[in-house]
Parts: structure tokens; C-alpha cells; sequence
């Protein structure tokens, strides 16, 4: 939890810690609850310092975001670790508010894709296949609500009526196909740790 006293001194340990190691880059990974369609893949926002991790995150479908809410400690951090030139971004999972889980596997996996694209981890197998077999209970949990209340079929409908649009702008700003952007990525970091 968030300290509700000594923030400061909180933010300034982190951004302490940050120097002594002598961190490139600081990710802010997390969730929450949304009006998201269960019926599509879990939608990931994030938004980067530097056009190329930005478009790092865009071969990965991480769309842009926009949010323009209350800030925590955490985005703090983020604002004080740009300002000493460290890297920052945020990639964060949008979980549907009506399914809530205890651990929503469904949710890591998402992320693991993105992490995984970006730093070369591998998706651990066990949590994949809990990934799997919650994929398998939502969608009986989700067919349950509907035959209880139908109205929500219709709910449903404008939910991915309102996430396909987002998808098809996403699409419109894409210049380059994400097989050609991530050859110029490869390219890139391959020339950079070439030279002296």
C-alpha cells in the first residue's frame, strides 16, 4: 500500500535506490478494473519516454494512453526518474470490472506477452496454463450472467462496439507493418551495442 505519511521521503528513497544501482529505466506494470469486453483480448495502455520504447510497446498492441486522472506515488516516481534522464513507462492490463478473480492469470499472461516482447523473458508454463483454464471459466461465468440478465448481451455488444474502434485507430496511425518496425528495432539495438 501507498504510505499516507512521509511520501516524500518515500519517492526520495526509490529515486535513491535508482541511482545507487545505476537504473536505465523505470517500467510502472499494473492493472485495473474497467468496462472492457471479456470477448477480446485484454486490452494493455501505456505510454513511454522515448518514441522508440513507445513503439516498442506499440508492436506489442500496448495503445497509447491517455488517461488524465488522479496521479499516485508510483506516476511520481516516474515524473522524478525522468527528470534525472531515466527511461520510464507504463504498461498497464484492463481487466472486465464485471468478472473480477482473486488472481486474474488471464491478466499476468497479457502482461508477460508485453515483458516478454521487451526484455526477452519467457511466459513461466504454469502460470500460462492457469491462464488457460481461467480463459475457460470466465467464458462459463460470462455465458451464466447472460442467460440470468440479457440486457447485458446488449451491453456487451457496445463494449466491443467501443473497443473495435480503438483497435481500427490504432491500426490507421500504424505506418509500418510490426514485421518491418521490429527488424528496425533489432537493427537498431544491434548497431548501438556495436559501437564504441
Amino acid at each position: 500500500m501507498e504510505p499516507h505519511m512521509h511520501a516524500e521521503a518515500y519517492v526520495d528513497s526509490i529515486i535513491e535506490l535508482f541511482r545507487n544501482f545505476g537504473v536505465k529505466r523505470y517500467c510502472l506494470i499494473g492493472s485495473m478494473f474497467d468496462m472492457v469486453p471479456y470477448t477480446r483480448p485484454l486490452l494493455v495502455t501505456g505510454n513511454a519516454s522515448n518514441p522508440e520504447l513507445q513503439n516498442e510497446l506499440a508492436l506489442v498492441n500496448v495503445r497509447h494512453s491517455d488517461y488524465q486522472g488522479t496521479t499516485s506515488i508510483l506516476s511520481l516516481i516516474g515524473s522524478r526518474a525522468s527528470q534525472l534522464g531515466i527511461e520510464t513507462c507504463s504498461m498497464i492490463v484492463h481487466l472486465p470490472n464485471y468478472l473480477t478473480m482473486e488472481e486474474d492469470y488471464r491478466g499476468e499472461k497479457r502482461l508477460m506477452e508485453v515483458i516478454s516482447f521487451l526484455y526477452g523473458f519467457s511466459l513461466p508454463k504454469e502460470d500460462m496454463e492457469k491462464a488457460h483454464e481461467q480463459e475457460e471459466q470466465v467464458q462459463l461465468i460470462a455465458e451464466q450472467m447472460l442467460k440470468q440478465d440479457p440486457r447485458l448481451g446488449e451491453i456487451l455488444k457496445q463494449l466491443e462496439t467501443h473497443y473495435d474502434a480503438g483497435v481500427k485507430q490504432d491500426q490507421k496511425e500504424t505506418r509500418l507493418s510490426p514485421e518491418v518496425e521490429k527488424f528496425l528495432l533489432d537493427l537498431d539495438r544491434r548497431f548501438r551495442q556495436e559501437s564504441p
